[in-house]
Order: structure tokens, then sequence, then C-alpha cells
């Protein structure tokens, strides 16, 4: 019987399983079962949080226990194969561990350093235990069958929270077993691109009535709880990512020259206007104060005004928002008191680790789409729904702070979409 759910959990036979290969699935088993909130599952929701700058004992613990097995991996001799595979992995994830320094490097000059390093510490935790659980299982696209697994029980969990009145907010909007709509709404849509994705590269296995289940329930949670941004992106990610695939198919170049000339178009109307006599930046905000973004505008114009004589290295990691009486957000004052992000990715980037941090961020975004370019013939399928999560991402990071943001579930899916590749990378982009 052990054997048969061994089996089903992976969609095949694990006879020649090694150990490592069985630990890294539970430790990513754990790992997005936590993040998605069902480790263990909150079937009550009190509105009381701990406050950031105190740090939560339950969390360091999970991730000092996820850490151990990590170590355990990569420290236990594995299969011949393994053993000359983790070498290669480390040199393969040079850019996400620069980043990874510069964070711990910049909790020297923030306002709180000890709250500062203690943040990047669990940082460096999160990014190294990601790393190690998805590229030592025994496929790369185990990864995407584990996100899989884990929703169906959260789903399965959402289903009972219909039927229980904590699971509806204040407004009447449902966030099931979450602390929040928005919460839900990434969720939905993280697992049913994962859901989508299985049943048309997984060589027919997921292609039955239970998959359809999954996939139409959890559009149903996503327009339940009314999560703006994931339900516009839940359309905008897949047209952006497949049609640029499909130009780069029709036009013969990469998704890096793409952008390239993407970015060189939108800078080449910038410049005319500007000789036009258009001030494009004046226009800019215009438009953003007139949208609104529900309150961001107010926000962001904030942060341009604390970004003076901060822009090399930030605040340090974590230095700005939730760090106590010492936090410039609790100074100001307003609804900005009560914040812990700017709701825009980058311009949290630029806050926590500043020009020098980004610049590493964005060479990580270029490593991966190196990756991506590379790897586009031998493994199709895992590059297009790579492709997918990272324009999710990005896309998502315009009004929503996920980057580098501790252990939120879209953080944690980009870590290991990027640790996908460096074992293709590895792996010498060699797919079974």
């Amino acid at each position: 019987m052990a054997n048969k759910l061994i089996n089903w959990y992976f969609a095949e036979n694990t006879e020649d399983y090694s150990k490592n290969e069985f630990r890294s699935a539970i430790l990513l088993s754990a790992i997005i079962a936590f993040i998605f909130n069902s480790l263990p599952p909150h079937f009550s929701y009190s509105g009381l949080q701990i406050e950031g700058s105190e740090g939560n004992a339950a969390n360091q613990l999970f991730w000092l226990s996820m850490s151990a097995i990590a170590l355990l991996i990569a420290f236990t001799d594995g299969q011949q194969q393994e053993a000359r595979r983790l070498p290669n992995v480390l040199i393969a994830s040079i850019p996400l561990v620069a980043l990874c320094l510069f964070c711990v490097l910049s909790s020297a000059w923030s306002p709180v350093p000890s709250i500062s390093l203690r943040r990047a510490t669990l940082q460096m935790m999160i990014m190294f235990c990601v790393v190690i659980a998805t590229t030592s299982l025994k496929r790369p696209e185990h990864a995407f069958l584990i996100v899989y697994r884990v929703a169906n029980i959260v789903l399965f969990f959402e289903i009972i929270m219909l039927f229980n009145p904590q699971g509806f907010d204040e407004a009447g909007l449902f966030r099931g077993i979450h602390i929040h709509k928005n919460v839900l709404g990434l969720i939905a849509i993280i697992s049913t691109f994962f859901g989508v994705w299985l049943r048309y590269n997984a060589n027919g296995t997921f292609k039955s009535v239970t998959n359809l289940f999954f996939i139409v329930s959890w559009i149903f949670f996503l327009i339940l709880s009314f999560s703006k941004t994931s339900m516009g992106l839940a359309f905008a990610a897949p047209i952006i990512s497949f049609g640029s695939l499909g130009i780069c198919r029709r036009l013969g170049i990469g998704l890096g020259p793409l952008l390239a000339i993407g970015l060189s178009g939108v800078f080449m109307v910038f410049c005319v206007l500007t000789i036009a006599g258009v001030d494009v930046i004046d226009e800019l905000v215009k438009v953003v104060k007139e949208i609104s973004f529900t309150g961001r505008d107010y926000i962001w114009n904030f942060i341009f005004i604390k970004m003076r004589g901060n822009w090399l290295g930030g605040y340090g990691f974590g230095g700005f928002w939730d760090i106590g009486p010492q936090s410039p957000s609790v100074r100001y004052g307003s609804f900005i008191a009560g914040l812990n992000q700017a709701h825009n990715g980058y311009l949290d980037l630029l806050l926590n680790i500043g020009m020098t941090g980004a610049i590493l961020y964005f060479g990580c975004i270029a490593y991966f789409l190196y990756l991506l370019d590379k790897f586009k013939n031998a493994a199709p399928g895992i590059v297009s729904i790579c492709w997918l999560i990272l324009v999710f991402s990005l896309l998502h990071n315009f009004t929503e702070t996920t980057i580098l943001r501790s252990y939120t579930s879209l953080w944690i899916v980009q870590l290991m979409a990027a640790s996908v590749l460096i074992r293709l990378k590895a792996d010498q982009g060699k797919v079974k």
C-alpha cells in the first residue's frame, strides 16, 4: 500500500529512487505545504499577527528544520550521478549566491542591524532549501508535480472553509485558510498554472476528470476571492509569456534579445517624446495619480522621498518596514505607518538593497533568461512553465511585493522555477 501511494505521488515507479531523491521530495513538499498555509491549515483566523520586528519562533523552527534536511541531502553521498551534480549546481547558482551574500552584507548599514541580519539569514536559509530540494529531485519536472499534489490537499481545505464563516473576510470575500483574499488569489492562479501544465505536458497522465475538477475548482476560488491583481494576470501572463515564445520561434531569436529589443523600443519612444518637448515623467505621474492604484500612488510618492540619499545600498535588507519605532514609515504616520511593504516589488528592492542589489537581482533574471534560451529546444515544456512563472512574478510585482520577500508563495515558486533551470544547467541539458 505504501509503495502504491509513493508511486502515485511521483506518477511513476520509484524502485530506483535514492534516499536523497526521496528526501528532496519530502523537503520540497513540506516547503510548498508551508507557504500554501496548509502546514498546519488555519481553519480560524483571529486577525492578530506577530510584529515582524519580534520574529516568529514557529517559522524560525520550521526553516531551521528544513535547512537541516537540506544539509543532510547536500552532504550525504548519494548515487554517483548526484555526487557529480552538486558542484555543478553550486557553480550554476553563483548569481543567486551573490545576491544572497549582498543581502546579508547590507544589514551592516541597516537602521536596526540585528533585525536585518536575522531577516537576511532567514532568506539565505530559504534560498538554500529551495535550491537543494529542487535540484536533488529524480527529475526536475517533479517540482511541478509536487506543487500540484500539495495544491490538491489545499483545495480540499478550501472546500471545507466554504462552510466555515471564518473562511470569509469582513467584506464577505472568500479567503479560505489564508489570512487575506489576495493570498488565496495568488495560490489559486499558481495552482491553476501547474494543473494546466501537467494536463498537457505529462504524457497524458493527468488528462483526467480529477485534473479537470482541480483546474475548474481553483478558477472558482480565484473568482470567489475577487483578487483583482491575480485575476487580471491570469489572462495577461499567459498571453505575454506564450506570445513572446511564439515571436522568438518565428524570428529565430532568444528571449533575452527580444526583451532587449522591447526595452530599446520603449527607450526610443521616451527619447522622441522628450525631444518633442513632452515631459514624460510628469505625464506618467499624472497617469498614476489618475488611476490611483487603490492608494498606491501615495505610498510610492512617500518611498521616492525616503529613497533620497539611499539609492546605492538602500536601508539594508528588511531595514525599512516593520522594524519597530525606528521604521521610517512609523515616524511618517498616516496609514503608511501600518504597512509592511511598498505594494511594488521593485521599489521594495530599492528600499532593501538599493541600486547595487537591484543590479544583482536583474543580473539573476538575465542569467535565467540565458538558461531559458539554452534549453528551449532540449526541454520546451519545462521552459514554457518556468517562463510563465517568471513573467507572472515580474508583472505581479508592479502592484504587490514578493521579490526577496521571505517565504511568500510566489517568491518560493519563482525560486523553484529558477532552481529547475539550474538543475538543467547542472545536468548539461540532458532531460530524461
